[in-house]
């Protein structure tokens, strides 16, 4: 019996029928699914660079405000690009990077932007095996 296929299986179907149950259609992920997913990555990511990066650098307990102050900076930068893309795609009503590059760069150079994100899902793909 394979445990991580069963709960592989079992999250994609609780991720279906949250999917159903806020009416949203195959192949859409609902705002809820989004955001928890987001909160999982940056929480997932956080905890493995920030420990490993303070313990590279220092011994020291007094290292640590430093590390905090930088991820605290990075926070809010982040927060501000993503309260940046949230307000753009209310202004465009785009549902992906895709349609905000068409509604506001026109239509010849979509494909770029998305050479970006398969590149973007790629190279973090390949961070996160090296660090596994």
């Amino acid at each position: 019996y394979n445990t991580k296929r069963a709960r592989g299986s079992s999250v994609m179907m609780e991720a279906g029928l949250a999917n159903q149950l806020a009416g949203v259609s195959p192949g859409e992920t609902s705002l809820v699914a989004c955001t928890g997913n987001l909160i999982k990555n940056i929480v997932g990511s956080s905890v493995l660079t920030l420990a490993s990066g303070v313990a590279a650098f220092s011994d020291s307990p007094t290292s640590l405000a430093p590390s905090l102050l930088f991820g605290f900076v990075f926070a809010m930068l982040s927060a501000f690009c993503f309260s940046i893309l949230g307000r753009t795609c209310g202004m465009t009503a785009a549902k992906s990077y895709a349609q905000i590059w068409e509604r506001t760069m026109g239509t010849g150079s979509a494909w770029f932007i998305s050479c970006i994100l398969i590149f973007k899902t790629w190279s973090a793909a390949m961070i996160y095996s090296m660090i596994i």
